[in-house]
């Protein structure tokens, strides 16, 4: 499937400078964009992690659906210190200008920080449904990690793969919405860029830049490996 060629970040910006104020109205074309990827990805997630936990087989299968748990919060701890620490050093969000009121929650004075048996609870979810309409990724992940275990058990004790089979089509269903989605993709960029950049003006491009160039160099220290 050929992929969508998208303009460069500048290019972007630049329209919005162009066409001034009136790229304010391409707001509401970012924010459609920016649900539809919200709307897909988490069942995705739900999806994809049930199909490979559940059908797994061989001996050693819960120590092996326990690995992208395990995977999951060393790479986050991981990310985390990378993203502080390029955060710092380069600091990509120096000279960004606001383009309006400050959230009241981040005005707010900072509750006390929650510990860490605070943090392991937040782990799990109580209402599953609750968890995807806010997209609580960990809760969803664990959820779908168990889930995925109980139905390989149910697989290998009946031999019944229908739920299996099931999921696995949903997964493929999914695959082809996001395949959609991308299609849009810079479309929905172009939207997201040129409503601050026509309001702005020209310093939208080197925070936009400086975030991108940032975000990148973030991506290659965590791919990068050792020969």
């Amino acid at each position: 499937m050929p992929r969508p060629r998208s303009p460069s970040p500048p290019s972007r910006a630049s329209f919005g400078i162009v066409a001034g104020e009136w790229a304010g109205s391409l707001k509401v074309v970012g924010d459609a964009f920016i649900r539809l990827v919200q709307m897909a990805i988490v069942p995705l997630v739900m999806t994809s992690v049930i199909t490979a936990t559940g059908s797994m087989s061989g001996a050693g299968t819960g120590r092996v659906a326990a690995r992208p748990f395990g995977w999951m919060l060393g790479l986050s701890a991981v990310s985390a210190v990378v993203a502080v620490v390029l955060g710092l050093l380069l600091r990509p969000g120096a000279g960004m200008v606001g383009l309006g009121a400050v959230d009241p929650a981040l005005a707010a004075p900072d509750a006390q920080p929650a510990g860490w048996q605070d943090t392991v609870l937040g782990f799990f979810t109580t209402n599953i449904v609750e968890a995807m309409a806010e997209a609580a990724m960990v809760p969803i992940i664990v959820f779908s990690l168990l889930f995925g275990v109980a139905l390989n058990r149910h697989v290998r004790a009946t031999g019944n793969a229908l739920a299996l089979n099931v999921i696995d089509q949903l997964q493929q269903i999914q695959l082809g919405l996001i395949r959609i989605v991308m299609y849009v993709a810079p479309i929905g960029v172009l939207a997201l860029l040129a409503d601050p950049s026509g309001r702005v003006g020209f310093a939208v491009v080197g925070s936009a830049l400086a975030y991108l160039g940032t975000n990148l160099l973030g991506v290659v220290v965590l791919t990068v490996r050792r020969p």
